[in-house]
């Protein structure tokens, strides 16, 4: 989700229009993949959404996986749906 920082139209000082705050939000159209290969650790350090993490055999992710809500062991092979990870 992504909100400008300074509304449309202000007056005064608008340094500040063309930026954005980005707040994750669970996935809707564009989904978010993510590969993990070749010996890649991903901690998690937030909530992130995915609709789909491959995992392969030489790398891990640090965090807990919801696959639709369910908690999965995140082992090595390939998730899709409403994916949700926390540390």
């Amino acid at each position: 989700k992504a909100l400008h920082r300074v509304e449309k139209g202000c007056t005064g000082n608008c340094e500040g229009v063309g930026e954005e705050v980005k707040t994750a939000q669970p996935v809707v159209n564009n989904g978010g993949i993510v590969a993990l290969k070749n010996g890649a650790v991903w901690t998690v350090a937030g909530t992130s959404y995915l609709s789909s993490l491959t995992i392969d055999e030489t790398s891990k992710v640090i965090g807990t996986l919801l696959v639709d809500g369910k908690e999965t062991e995140p082992v090595p092979g390939t998730y899709t749906g409403a994916l949700t990870l926390t540390l």
